[in-house]
């Protein structure tokens, strides 16, 4: 009975993560006049009928509760549609926040970049990296990819950037590289220190003062393995770096698979302490054999889920990964997944999130309309702690 109410709450968890994620988001620095940093917002149709939304976007200095920055608007489409919203900001670091709502529906969205938002000066203005599958320039700062897990029957993928100098260069080098990570197989993505060079391409440019040009490059990824990579561009006037960007994306893989992998295996059934209790766990765990254990860790998931385990374990783990990567800043010393937002992430999905002011204090309200739940955290030294 237990078993079978754990897997009600799980599917209806990760059905509701689909459901509420017809929206993703990125946040790009972009060399526009009048504006320097572009929100990015991607939205994925069920059907061509109408829509409306209204969309509350929060730019916040890092580690602040207060917004610096704090607008409303509306958003019209037929069908999937990328909205591009230009901001002007000044030099920091920044925490972004969307919350969408469904004007004819009222149902509540909330996206945010995985990422803290930079906002660069140098003294050779340079905008971030956009990927695309489109050669054209246009489109990719149009419409550049916004979910950075790429399909794995993609053959090649592009990369653009612009420059704008305010003195002239008679001889720039720019120098791009592209960067695996090493633990990618293990699913690591938090730990993103070890990589190894797959790729480097470099090309000279004369620019005059007030100039502005663009880079552009092809990345052959057919071949790529699944993992984690990262593609950096610097810029350089002779020996002198002027300045560089960098952008990471995921090439998808069979996360069974992964999940399954010698050296791994152990800390993907210690991801599993939400949905196991902790004498299941230690059994699994004390099993010398890795064979022996990998049967043990597929049979679990049988137990739990049947038929539907692959799919289950597939879901389940993507929660996990994605809290990682929204929450790994949460507690000091613990992963994502282990943190206060992080649990509540894996067991309901998105929330709706609201700052609140309590005595003076400020606090974080994540709120589940769809089952009438909400929770409170309060930030303590850099960490943000569950107390209702």
């Amino acid at each position: 009975m237990r078993k079978l109410l754990l897997f009600i709450l799980l599917a209806c968890t990760l059905s509701y993560t689909q459901a509420q994620s017809p929206w993703d988001c990125a946040v790009k620095k972009g060399l526009d006049q009048g504006s320097n940093t572009r929100l990015f917002l991607a939205y994925k149709s069920s059907s061509n009928a109408d829509k409306e939304f209204k969309a509350d976007i929060r730019f916040r200095p890092k580690g602040k509760y207060r917004d610096f920055l704090r607008k409303e608007t509306r958003l019209s489409t037929r069908g999937d549609k990328i909205f591009v919203l230009p901001f002007s900001l000044p030099k920091g670091e920044y925490e972004v926040d969307v919350s969408i709502e469904d004007v004819e529906l009222g149902n509540m969205y909330h996206v945010t970049p995985s990422e803290v938002y930079k906002c660069r000066e140098q003294e050779v203005n340079i905008s971030d990296i956009y990927l695309s599958y489109n050669p054209l320039a246009e489109k990719a700062f149009g419409q550049p990819l916004v979910n950075l897990s790429l399909d794995k029957d993609k053959k090649q993928l592009y990369y653009f950037i612009e420059l704008q100098t305010a003195r002239a260069y008679s001889n720039l080098n720019i120098s791009a590289f592209l960067f695996k990570d090493k633990n990618s197989g293990k699913l690591n993505l938090e730990q993103m220190d070890t990589y190894e060079s797959i790729y480097e391409t470099s090309q000279n440019l004369s620019m005059r003062k007030l100039e502005k040009a663009q880079i552009s490059d092809m990345l052959e990824v057919g071949d790529l393995e699944p993992g984690e990579y990262l593609l950096s561009v610097e810029v350089f006037n002779g020996a002198t770096r002027l300045g560089g960007v960098d952008t990471r994306f995921v090439i998808g893989g069979d996360i069974k698979q992964l999940m399954r992998q010698e050296g791994y295996i152990d800390d993907a059934i210690l991801m599993m302490e939400y949905i196991l209790p902790i004498e299941e766990l230690e059994a699994l765990l004390d099993n010398p054999d890795y064979e022996a254990k990998k049967v043990a860790f597929d049979k679990t998931w049988m137990e739990l889920y049947g038929d539907e385990a692959d799919i289950m374990m597939e879901e389940y783990y993507s929660a996990v990964i994605t809290a990682n990567q929204l929450y790994n800043d949460d507690f000091p010393g613990r992963k994502g997944w282990q943190s206060d937002r992080g649990k509540i992430y894996i067991e309901y999905g998105l929330p709706e999130v609201k700052n609140v002011t309590i005595n003076g204090k400020e606090y974080v309200r994540w709120i589940y309309a769809k089952w009438s739940l909400s929770f409170l955290f309060e930030k303590r030294n850099q960490g943000y702690y569950l107390i209702e």
